[in-house]
């Protein structure tokens, strides 16, 4: 399959073909907004990506590097350098490894981030005309549950899935808890889980090609089936795009033209430079939404544009206009 990236800001398309996809294509086309098209042909996917709100680990990886920020630049060191650096990534990297924040929820103003979303995607309905989600899929960690439960409250299909889950950096926050666990929380029982128990097929990875002739990227354990439930201590950037291949595979044949997608940065990074082909995308704020339309032309490939983002809003902003939860 091919899928093409308009790009309205550059007025170009790139095209590219793989089995998954294909590989990152032309230019992201979120410099514009365009108007919602009637669907006359059937062959158009919407797809809502959303970002997860502010969570706990958020915090203390910014007062690390508040810190480290202020401590280096007394030392003398500038940032950019490559002491700099290493020695912030550090300082981030201890903070991140507390078991306290393992599978971080979100914090108070990331639940307010998740209820400005909902009303800015409520608007952004009514004002542009854009559908309603039929059917959203949400990663298993708390706080993409918790956006999603806010944003989506009372929708009747949610379905938790591995493949949206972050990026496994074998830190903590980025580990999710047991389903068993979380499907028990009144927050979320309503939620369909029974994806996370799909067949699970094991590839040992060591950088080899996968079962589509495509290298996996650098996993220690990655499992495969159709939404596949994943267990690895670290992936890298390569093997993200990958999951995110299968995901946009898996969502194009759920049956649904409206699609909403509640994950977070790494993930939707990958996802959208390479599954969608804007490979310069910026990454996602907290609580971002940018709709995506997919358009199927009779040759078989996929156009992809960007129809909207979510203005950003500031704290002072959102606390002025939001109760608190």
């Amino acid at each position: 399959m091919v899928i093409t990236a308009a790009c309205f800001g550059a007025g170009a398309a790139v095209t590219a073909a793989s089995m998954m996809f294909g590989h990152p294509l032309g230019k992201p086309s979120l410099a514009k907004e365009t108007k919602v098209a009637d669907d006359d042909d059937g062959n158009v996917v919407t797809l809502y990506l959303i970002r997860h709100g502010e969570a706990i680990h958020n915090i203390e990886e910014r007062h690390a590097r508040s810190v480290s920020r202020k401590v280096l630049t007394e030392l003398g060191l500038n940032e950019g350098e490559e002491t700099y650096e290493e020695i912030a990534k550090a300082a981030r990297v201890n903070v991140l490894q507390s078991p306290r924040l393992h599978d971080a929820p979100l914090s108070d103003y990331g639940q307010l981030e998740a209820q400005g979303a909902r009303e800015r995607m409520k608007t952004a309905v009514a004002q542009r005309g854009l559908p309603m989600a039929e059917v959203v899929f949400v990663s298993p960690l708390q706080r993409a549950l918790k956006t999603a439960a806010i944003i989506y409250e009372g929708h009747p299909d949610i379905r938790v899935v591995d493949e949206l889950r972050e990026r496994q950096t074998g830190l903590p926050c980025d580990e999710r808890s047991s389903a068993r666990m979380m499907r028990k929380r009144s927050t979320f029982q309503d939620m369909m889980w029974s994806f996370m128990d799909a067949t699970r097929t094991t590839f040992s990875n060591d950088g080899h090609e996968g079962s589509d002739g495509e290298a996996i990227g650098a996993v220690e354990e990655f499992k495969v089936s159709s939404w596949r439930s994943i267990s690895v201590q670290v992936e890298d950037n390569v093997a993200v795009r990958g999951r995110s291949r299968v995901a946009l595979d898996n969502i194009l044949q759920c049956g649904a033209s409206v699609v909403g997608l509640v994950s977070h940065k790494g993930f939707l990074r990958e996802f959208e430079r390479g599954a969608l082909g804007h490979p310069e995308a910026t990454e996602f704020g907290n609580a971002e939404v940018r709709v995506y339309q997919l358009r199927k032309r009779p040759s078989g490939r996929y156009i992809t544009r960007c129809l909207w983002r979510s203005p950003s809003t500031t704290m002072k902003t959102m606390a002025s206009k939001l109760p608190s939860v």
